[in-house]
């Protein structure tokens, strides 16, 4: 503590105007921290103020209740009750030397080590904790994550004044900074950053945590993936303080989570948007005449039943990691198909034939097939897509061929617990990418890709539904489970995930309980026939964590102004509402009596109206 020794406390005038300069305070006594009492220089009541204004040009303001604070026209406030040496930290408010004192002589927490309240801060508690004066007002205090400014939401900062994903607020006061999610570098409130917009990596398209997957091994999971496992208290997918659950994954003070959301599911999406052939765009996308695909049999599955791996590239080397595959390692052109000769230490992915295995035509067995539809005029390897490498680019980032476009579907919760989303009329880049196709007004050319991770549960029975029109295809644990690709109408799959779930092969998943896995679902929309998209998940183990703050366990979080606890949230002066709002308090600006002489809204002595918000006059 910090022991401030008396000395004079002058009155200067200049004109009609009190200046009262602090050359070296001396001690006041008082028996209530927030409104100093007792002594002959401090009398109960009556004149010479006005409610909730400061005094000015030397006249007398009348009508207070409250105390008054006589300095003799010597300057020596001091008389009986006064301390020969006042204690700054003690917990208690020497009001006419004091702006605060909360009980310990450190800076930086809003009541200086001279008992002086900092820049940002509001310390209406003696002997309490100092809070951040106003979210919005640019200076960053108390609990406060960020204060930019203002109390808008979207804009990197909330009206908390708490983070926001994608943005970087370290500089108090000005407007937060989008950062760029995909360019390599960690910035801001980003929890990774591996230079891609790609989903199942382990960083995701917003540059947060995802879990670590390569099957058939179960998922891993690290603090920040949204995966509540192993010591972890909460998870809640992002790397940030002050929402309830820490950057190390550890619940904070004041706040309560679980790991059952009680709202809507929203998943990250990726798509990717495409030219129409006649447009001079891909040649597997709008088929205007003679479509010649329709809904797939099993027999004619076109992919490969598993998920790339780490060790499947492009002919170029590129990852295929987690997109799906063409089961023929093969590049055609307008007189045929060939094998793929890959590029030195680059090999044909596992499971994966040549040219001599096309199977062009549905149903017809095995050899290409000359698309004339359009004038393509161009043999397709499969009958969905030409070759490897065309259908490689439908899940990669391909410029010129492709934009990639992120978003998010929101799957609401029904009453039977069940998220659900469904759209007949589902057109997602209307206006963006490539634009619109033709007369259509719409964006008829695109693919999509969603992933989720579960906490698998046999007994569950967790099932995922979808329907739509165009490919669709399935993937649990990186093997095919669901198949309804082609252009085609409307057409519904489901998959029921326990111990007895198979395959497309027939082979049995094998999933271990407890253990966390993914489940990916790629969608394409090629034909301006229709476009719609529906898509339900029930009873999938949700691991993500959602926090809320608990009003009335008497811990303050960043989005209460206060919390004295269910009983002392009472409303008194001084203290907390029933909603951890504030109650009337020395320094709100507004004077309430008989607790105050005076408030003009801020600490300050020497002003008319001290930091216990009583009278100064001079005598």
């Amino acid at each position: 503590m910090r022991a401030l020794q008396p000395s004079l406390r002058k009155a200067h005038y200049f004109g009609s105007l009190f200046v009262f300069a602090l050359v070296a305070p001396l001690a006041c006594s008082g028996g209530d921290p927030q409104v100093p009492g007792g002594g002959s220089g401090i009398s109960d009541g009556g004149t010479n103020a006005e409610g909730g204004s400061k005094s000015s040009g030397g006249s007398a303001n009348n009508g207070a209740t409250g105390p008054i604070i006589d300095v003799g026209d010597g300057g020596d406030a001091c008389a009986d009750g006064c301390a020969e040496v006042v204690v700054c930290g003690d917990g208690v408010l020497q009001a006419e030397v004091e702006e605060c004192d909360d009980d310990n002589d450190a800076d930086g927490d809003g009541c200086s080590a001279k008992c002086a309240v900092e820049a940002g801060y509001s310390c209406p508690v003696p002997g309490g904790m100092c809070r951040a004066a106003s979210c919005g007002d640019g200076l960053l205090a108390g609990l406060e994550r960020c204060d930019d400014g203002n109390t808008d939401n979207g804009d990197g900062c909330t009206e908390d004044c708490t983070y926001e994903a994608n943005y970087d607020c370290s500089s108090p006061g000005e407007p937060c900074t989008p950062t760029n999610c995909g360019d390599g570098v960690v910035q801001g409130s980003e929890g990774c950053d591996d230079g891609n917009h790609y989903l199942g990596d382990g960083c995701s398209i917003y540059c947060e945590k995802e879990p670590s997957c390569a099957p058939p091994a179960p998922c891993t999971s690290e603090c920040g993936d949204g995966m509540k496992l192993g010591d972890e208290q909460c998870d809640d997918g992002n790397a940030r303080d002050g929402d309830g659950c820490s950057s190390a994954c550890e619940i904070e003070a004041g706040w309560t989570c679980a790991e059952k959301s009680s709202g809507d599911l929203v998943i990250p999406i990726v798509y990717r948007d495409f030219k129409a052939y006649q447009d001079g765009g891909h040649v597997a996308f709008q088929w205007s005449s003679k479509d010649p695909i329709d809904l797939t049999p099993k027999e004619d599955i076109w992919v490969r039943t598993t998920l790339g791996t780490a060790a499947d590239t492009t002919p170029e080397g590129v990852s295929l990691r987690g997109r799906p595959v063409f089961k023929w390692y093969a590049t055609c052109d307008g007189t045929g198909c060939k094998d793929i000769v890959p590029g030195t230490g680059i090999t044909a992915p596992v499971g994966t034939t040549g040219a001599a295995a096309c199977n062009g035509v549905k149903g017809a067995g095995t050899g290409p097939r000359l698309m004339d539809a359009d004038n393509r005029d161009v043999y397709f390897c499969g009958y969905g897509d030409r070759d490897f490498n065309s259908f490689s680019q439908w899940y990669l980032d391909v410029p010129d061929v492709n934009q990639g476009v992120l978003s998010t579907l929101t799957l609401k919760k029904g009453a039977d617990g069940v998220y659900s989303y469904d759209n007949t009329s589902f057109f997602p880049l209307d206006g963006q990418g490539f634009g619109n196709y033709g007369s259509t007004n719409h964006n008829f050319h695109f693919t999509s890709e969603v992933r989720y991770w579960f906490e698998y549960h046999a007994d569950n029975n967790a099932t995922l539904t979808f329907n739509g029109d165009d490919d669709v295809w399935v993937f649990v644990n990186g093997k095919l489970t669901v198949d309804i690709s082609g252009t085609h109408g409307r057409a519904e799959d489901s998959v029921v995930v326990n111990a007895q779930t198979v395959d497309m092969d027939g082979n049995l998943l094998g999933l271990v309980e407890g253990e966390i896995y993914e489940i990916v679902v790629f969608q394409a929309e090629r034909n301006t026939n229709a476009s719609t998209y529906g898509l339900s998940l029930a009873d999938f183990e949700l691991a993500k964590s959602s926090c809320k703050s608990m009003c009335g366990d008497g811990v303050v979080t960043p989005d209460e102004a206060c919390d004295d606890g269910l009983e002392g949230n009472d409303g008194s002066y001084g203290g907390c509402n029933a909603d951890c709002s504030r109650a009337a308090f020395c320094g709100d600006g507004s004077k309430d009596s008989p607790q105050e002489g005076c408030d003009d809204g801020n600490y300050k002595n020497g002003d008319g109206c001290n930091a216990a918000c009583a009278v100064e006059v001079v005598k």
